[in-house]
């Protein structure tokens, strides 16, 4: 078969991947550029010129003027054909590229106008080698985009021994144009060439193992892997569950050899504060809280050269005491974890003492089992992960100005009570506790701050604020659902008129029951009572007692407390979940890359959805073909024959909750190319 190098990646495409926006390209981003090879010969970008302000990347092109190098080598052809494929550029005027050779001055293309190139086109060139079979191309264009570069020499067509190696290569190197096993050990010449084992030497043939990985040379270039040793991976590491004193720390990660080597003894090595040591597992202590807590781990195979590979580590984790050993100081993991996956509401106090740390601590566990007592929150529990901070204010309670005279408190966030129009709106220095939350946990998606203060309060905002009282944990719900939620208000107020239409989901201007934003709700619910939350339009809501309509008679965002949130909150509560939380944690094998598997062996594949069956549903596809519809989030498939596939988990959401999704949010499909060998 003929040489053909193709620079789909040197010219345009990887330039666009290492560049960003309209910044320029440099030599550094161009010495980036990978070598692509085919057989014997390359053809390698070797140096960048073109220093214009105007010299950009975009999408899938280079403009202005743009002069590359372009080096050849290992051609044994006497003569070979350059193909260069381009389309004109963007730019007005003139466009045209030029191509010459750096050693002897040849002009191969003095100047080819492409000014009225629109689509791809290729042009041939025949050129005459030298004699060093290395030489080196300068390809110069203006305002053109150059999207491939071709080489194939002629004189690689001709195989007498259909070995798979050119007569022309066998000469040079020494084997026998007539032989197909020239040192007759097994495997043919081509085969030997093609994965670097010497065709003139019988010690590395078909019954050897050059690897050390317990598959003879033949069976490995049977499989299309080759007898090279491949270092083994480790993928997904990560803690088996938040780091927290006095409960037992473990791995999970996938081990990946290409070889299809077993894992081996891989090394462990943890690192607690300044402190590093090697062993399996770990246990935080009391003395471990504050500290930083990492592992790593060095893959290890049981057969193969390289035996060992890269060293992975998890991210870096502060130590936090469990929710029974907290004390109301300092911050804390109440559910869920604590690494940014899912969707992590930050509970802080304001107007306790430190004194009061244990009121604090009561307060936030009251909150929280009031929270996970609403079912469209509850449904959903699985997303959530529930932290909380506590620190200490210099006087306990909260400012008031809503009565004579005014009491001043001084609190760690500042929090107010008829500091504005409203004498009920109680609020905190969201700048502050925002910075509080994110110190300790900077993955958070909300924020609620619970004032000190027996009287009834809270406002949504930046931070959702409540005072503490048991009436007003219903408030602190309340203003979730506006802060994280974006739901509006649905009670009334004015007669003032609204003439757009709300972002809001639970909100509109619209009262057309054919056309309303949460018509797909009217038929579920229409078996229920008003007072069950039946799905219509009912006026009033977003503080305008007419020409406004809400989905429900009552929800929790009309009169805040235990009330539901009914089926259009509830739905865009779920929404808002999913956006943050995303339907899987992490997939197994690693998505990214070509995932290689041993033909006739159990093949495994795995996703960690957010949700357990009966809220999520995974449907398994090989090829297009659903296999199954498991409530287990793992897939076996018994044996693959010898080929290719494409393995798809598609992940849904199925709590009911969730009727209308535009932006698919709830839903994912997640893809595994497979090669079986």
């Amino acid at each position: 078969m003929p040489v053909v190098i193709t620079t789909n990646y040197h010219l345009i495409e990887d330039f666009s991947d290492i560049s960003s926006g309209d910044a320029p390209l440099t030599e550094e981003l161009f010495s980036q550029l990978v070598t692509k090879q085919h057989l014997n010969a390359s053809l390698s970008p070797v140096a960048f010129g073109g220093d214009d302000a105007k010299f950009r990347s975009s999408t899938h092109s280079l403009y202005y003027k743009v002069n590359i190098d372009l080096s050849l080598s290992d051609m044994f052809c006497d003569s070979y054909q350059l193909g260069v494929t381009h389309t004109r550029g963007d730019w007005w005027g003139n466009r045209y590229y030029t191509l010459t050779r750096a050693e002897d001055g040849l002009v191969i293309e003095p100047r080819l106008d492409i000014s009225a190139v629109d689509t791809p086109a290729t042009q041939w060139y025949n050129i005459d080698r030298l004699d060093s079979r290395t030489e080196t191309l300068q390809l110069v264009g203006y305002k053109a985009e150059f999207f491939r570069v071709e080489v194939k020499a002629e004189c690689d067509l001709l195989d007498s021994d259909n070995d798979g190696l050119a007569d022309v290569r066998e000469t040079l190197i020494g084997s026998n144009p007539d032989m197909q096993d020239s040192d007759s050990d097994g495997l043919l010449d081509g085969s030997e060439a093609r994965w670097g084992l010497d065709p003139l030497s019988s010690l590395d043939g078909a019954y050897e193992d050059a690897d050390d990985d317990g598959m003879s040379n033949a069976e490995e270039v049977s499989r299309g892997i080759g007898p090279f040793g491949y270092a083994p991976e480790i993928q997904n590491l990560a803690f088996a569950r938040v780091p927290a004193v006095g409960e037992e720390l473990s791995l999970n990660y996938f081990f990946y050899d290409r070889d299809f080597s077993n894992e081996g003894s891989s090394e462990v090595v943890w690192q607690v504060g300044d402190v590093t040591f090697d062993q399996r597992r770990y246990t935080p202590a009391e003395a471990d809280i504050g500290r930083l807590i990492s592992a790593c781990v060095t893959p290890v195979s049981a057969k193969g050269t390289p035996a060992r590979g890269e060293q992975v580590c998890t991210d870096s984790y502060s130590v936090l005491p469990t929710a029974e050993r907290w004390d109301g100081l300092g911050p804390v993991t109440l559910i869920g974890r604590h690494d940014g996956e899912g969707v992590d509401l930050v509970v802080l106090g304001d107007g306790f003492t430190e004194e009061e740390a244990a009121k604090f601590k009561q307060t936030v566990l009251n909150f929280v089992e009031k929270y996970l007592s609403f079912h469209e929150i509850a449904i959903h529990q699985s997303a959530w992960n529930i932290h909380a901070v506590g620190v200490v204010s210099n006087e306990s309670g909260v400012t008031d100005r809503s009565v004579e005279p005014a009491i001043e408190k001084d609190t760690y966030f500042e929090s107010c009570k008829g500091c504005s129009s409203a004498s009920r709106v109680v609020s905190a220095n969201g700048t502050i506790a925002k910075g509080v939350a994110a110190e300790h946990f900077p993955q958070y998606d909300a924020v609620l701050v619970l004032v000190n203060s027996t009287k009834y309060g809270g406002v949504a905002g930046g931070v959702a604020t409540s005072t503490a009282t048991p009436t007003s944990i219903g408030v602190s719900i309340h203003e979730l659902g506006h802060s994280f939620g974006g739901l509006a208000d649905e009670y009334g107020g004015s007669s003032e008129p609204r003439t757009t239409e709300p972002g809001n989901a639970n909100i509109t201007i619209n009262n057309d029951l054919e056309t309303v934003k949460w018509r797909h709700w009217l038929e579920p619910t229409a078996h229920l009572t008003e007072g069950e939350g039946k799905v219509g339009l009912y006026e009033g809501g977003n503080y305008r007692n007419s020409g406004v309509w809400r989905p429900t008679i009552n929800s929790q965002m009309n009169s805040a407390g235990s009330n539901p949130f009914h089926a259009v909150n509830s739905e865009a509560w779920a929404l808002r979940v999913y956006s943050k939380a995303k339907p899987v944690h992490t997939a197994i094998p690693d998505t990214t890359q070509m995932y290689f598997h041993s033909r006739n062996e159990l093949a495994l594949f795995s996703v960690e959805s957010v949700h357990e069956f009966g809220i999520q549903k995974v449907d398994w596809y090989v090829d297009g073909m659903l296999m199954a519809s498991s409530p287990d989030k793992q897939f076996r498939i018994p044996y693959f024959k010898q080929g290719s596939y494409e393995v798809v988990a598609v992940v849904t959401d199925q709590s009911g909750t969730i009727l209308k999704d535009v932006d698919n949010y709830s839903s994912t499909e997640i893809h595994w190319q497979v090669t079986a060998q």
